[in-house]
């Protein structure tokens, strides 16, 4: 349990397995103070309900797929109202290792600092010209999240977990904090992230219009652009799927993340959303652009191209024209 303060996690499914709702419940329901299960629609709703009193915990159905934004919203509105000082966000498909809460909380309680030694060292970022885009509160300034390290639990090492680093060019997958250090970052990943209530009030909510993907990134840089820094603790490893399966790609060192043609498009269009956001620096929304290109010539070149023509279609008009919501 947690030590003096009110975590509450907030976990958002929709048509999970009970598989793997059993695994996130059995290592997350010992480790915070309350859980609310957000259900965005599910076919199997009633099933989710069930697998919620099981584990003596709450479920609140949303009764339509309102987006992962909107459920994460609804959910810390709940652990607001039920007095929680951190919300912990986690999607269906993670799973926590042991005492990977209490290991976030260390990390709020005695945030490491540059020149001050705690039980965290803090690895700098090396890209002094990307530090100059930020305010220097990125590096020392009151922290608003902790994230774990994300390993995704289909094989890939701790080398290919997706932490990133603030270079001028964008937020570049970096070196992964070992045990014993931590790493001031531009974002991080949603699930098993730890979040303070009083952050939470003075940033504001998830964006609602990005539905899913990039909620994370705009929340986080939000928080930076208002002061506050972003850590990943290399003492809190989380296991988690990202995209639908793991594919190398010839010439590149790091595994590629495959996405179903649905987050094909929220990939694009957001990504063209985020354009015209007052935190991301001029290189930034540059190299998304460039990276946006390469993303869509990659899924046009592979199996099942013309699944993801309309997507990408349909993505390149909506963002283009500022519309959000559901595809």
């Amino acid at each position: 349990m947690t030590q003096g303060q009110n975590v509450i996690a907030v976990v958002v499914t929709y048509n999970p397995t009970m598989d793997e709702l059993r695994s996130l419940l059995g290592s997350l329901s010992p480790q915070v103070d309350d859980v609310v299960i957000v259900d965005n629609g599910s076919a199997n709703h009633k099933d989710v309900e069930e697998e919620a009193r099981e584990f003596g915990v709450h479920c609140l159905p949303l009764g339509m797929n309102r987006g992962i934004a909107a459920a994460q919203n609804q959910g810390i509105i709940w652990a607001r109202n039920e007095g929680a000082t951190y919300v912990l966000l986690s999607d269906q498909d993670s799973t926590l290792a042991p005492n990977m809460v209490e290991e976030l909380l260390d990390c709020f309680e005695e945030p490491p600092l540059p020149g001050r030694p705690t039980r965290l060292s803090l690895l700098q970022p090396n890209d002094g010209e990307a530090m100059a885009c930020f305010p220097s509160s990125a590096v020392d300034g009151p922290v608003a999240a902790v994230g774990p390290v994300p390993l995704d639990g289909r094989g890939g090492d701790v080398g290919n977990a997706l932490v990133y680093s603030f270079t001028k060019w964008g937020a570049i997958r970096t070196r992964v904090p070992q045990r014993g250090e931590a790493l001031a970052v531009p974002f991080v990943l949603a699930s098993g992230c730890l979040i303070s209530m009083s952050a939470l009030d003075d940033v504001g909510p998830m964006n609602e219009a990005l539905f899913i993907d990039h909620v994370d990134l705009a929340w986080c840089l939000r928080a930076v652009e208002k002061g506050y820094r972003i850590l990943v603790s290399g003492n809190a490893p989380i296991y988690h799927s990202l995209g639908d399966e793991v594919a190398q790609v010839p010439g590149r060192k790091k595994p590629v993340h495959v996405h179903s043609p649905i987050r094909n498009y929220y990939m694009m269009r957001n990504t063209l959303l985020l354009q015209s956001a007052s935190f991301l620096p001029k290189r930034w929304k540059q190299r998304y652009l460039w990276w946006m290109t390469k993303y869509m010539g990659y899924y046009l070149l592979t199996p099942g191209r013309t699944t993801r023509v309309v997507p990408f279609s349909r993505a390149l008009r909506d963002g283009l024209r500022g519309v959000g919501g559901q595809y």
